[in-house]
């Protein structure tokens, strides 16, 4: 498992949003701020493309 930026951070209770969130460095972002309990908010162009990353993803 790679070290977090965040680890031992507790960000429940945060909100986020992450530009671009479903792609990228920026799903990578979203990744580890969603592991460190964040709610994120990730406005995307392609929701049909947003969802079909989203869906892949493990909870």
């Amino acid at each position: 498992m790679r070290e977090s930026a965040f680890q031992g951070t507790d960000l429940a209770g945060q909100i986020t949003i992450v530009t671009a969130g479903n792609t990228g460095i920026s799903l990578e972002t979203t990744k580890t701020l969603a592991t460190a309990g964040a709610t994120i908010i990730v406005p995307a162009r392609d929701i049909e493309k947003a969802t079909k990353t989203w869906r892949a993803l493990p909870t």
